[in-house]
């Protein structure tokens, strides 16, 4: 029987109903700037991206979006023009009150959070369009391999923020055919939020009693993520 991939089935963790991203193009750190007490903030707010294989689809993208909601409702922070293989994407400075959220009654006693009146709001996928028109498919920056996968994310914070600890959980993932399996989800978190638009790794490990899952704003060794496309 072939084994069940849990990795970046469900949103992970949903960290405080917010992600948590990182830029690092093509696998250098050129684009990242790491604090002294290990924070890692996006210079001047600007994601620059070559995408893997990234010419093949001159002709078929024109802009990519960065998108986040307010519920149900979507806000636009940035769009960008994708030419030559990447983008250049211009992220706001700050974001309206209205799109960040607080969540972190969800931790448990096990996760300390420097001051739970944090507000933030988070992206981990570009959206696509050619003409106007938004196509299926996403760019990602991540890192892969069989047991192991590594997604960048951003996250912007009304305000410094540490968050570190970890806790397991048991969840129902889906897998097909109306079908859900309970899996093992062993959390930790060590992430150090400057305010305004930070860059962490979220990464997601397969074990043989489920998954290990960790946020951090330090990226695992011996990975290099990619701007990878998932569309035709």
């Amino acid at each position: 029987m072939k084994k069940k991939n849990f990795l970046f089935t469900k949103r992970a963790i949903t960290f405080m109903a917010a992600g948590m991203i990182l830029f690092a193009s093509c696998g250098k750190d050129d684009n990242k700037e790491k604090g002294d007490d290990g924070s890692n903030v996006l210079p001047d707010n600007t994601i620059v991206a070559q995408v893997e294989d990234g010419n093949s689809y001159n002709e078929k993208i024109d802009t990519i979006v960065a998108r986040i909601f307010n519920e149900d409702t979507p806000c636009d922070l940035a769009k960008a023009a994708y030419k030559n293989g990447g983008f250049t994407l211009k992220l706001p400075a700050t974001v309206d009150d209205k799109y960040l959220v607080a969540d972190f009654k969800r931790f448990t006693d096990g996760v300390k959070v420097s001051d739970p009146n944090a507000k933030l709001c988070q992206f981990e996928v570009l959206r696509v369009f050619k003409s106007g028109e938004e196509l299926q498919g996403r760019f990602f920056h991540i890192y892969s391999s069989e047991k192991t996968k590594t997604m960048v994310e951003y996250i912007y914070t009304d305000r410094d923020l540490s968050v570190t600890g970890g806790y397991t959980e048991e969840r129902e993932i889906y897998i097909g055919n109306g079908n859900f399996e309970k899996v093992i989800y062993d959390n930790t978190f060590n992430v150090n939020l400057k305010k305004g638009w930070n860059i962490t790794y979220l990464t997601q490990t397969e074990t043989a009693t489920g998954v290990t899952q960790t946020i951090t704003s330090k990226a695992p060794e011996n990975v290099k993520v990619k701007w990878v496309y998932d569309g035709q």
